[in-house]
């Protein structure tokens, strides 16, 4: 396994996905693309995403007709469209991951990577926590955001009671000519 220029990639946990698993990353994947005949191969750490040239017809276009823009091993930028299909290299096995900030953001795992069965299982053995059911992590990941963000209501929310008794009590006030309000 190499080491990626901006953080080692660990897996921080792994969920139950149908009859297989994902892997949670720490970090974001950045692939770097290298073209290989007409095939373009991001690579980074021991993930790769091939995306095999094939020509596409009218009514079918790779990744529905949409623009990617690539970084390219040289340091420039490709954009591809249509003719470029997602696939598995051979002596590699596909893989479904995502990093734990996407998920937070969006719970949906990627599955358009490959991996040899060496460096799966390298990784996959770095891990020595439980497998999470595939719903029950999303709680487990949502959690503190979900329980901060209601404790930042209710402070809120207090703040708002305070405010409204003291004005109500001002009101009190002025309306019994300038006696002391009363609870």
């Amino acid at each position: 396994m190499s080491k990626s220029h901006i953080e080692e990639l660990k897996v921080v946990a792994v969920v139950k996905i149908n009859s297989g698993e994902a892997l949670v990353l720490n970090r974001p994947l950045n692939f770097i693309y290298e073209e290989i005949g007409r095939d373009l191969i991001g690579s980074d750490g021991p993930f790769k995403r091939p995306l095999l040239y094939s020509p596409a017809s009218e009514a079918f276009k790779a990744f529905a007709g949409s623009e990617m823009k690539l970084n390219m091993l040289d340091g420039s930028q490709r954009v591809v469209k249509d003719h470029w299909w997602s696939g598995c290299l051979p002596g590699h096995q596909s893989l479904t991951a995502c990093d734990l900030a996407s998920l937070k953001k969006c719970y949906v795992f990627f599955g358009g990577m490959a991996i040899t069965a060496g460096d799966f299982q390298a990784l996959r053995e770095s891990y020595t926590g439980c497998v999470y059911p595939y719903w029950d992590y999303e709680k487990v990941i949502k959690y503190d955001d979900f329980r901060r963000d209601l404790y930042s209501r209710l402070s809120h929310e207090r703040g708002r009671v305070k405010s409204l008794i003291a004005e109500v009590k001002k009101k009190h006030t002025q309306l019994n000519g300038g006696a002391n309000a009363t609870d």
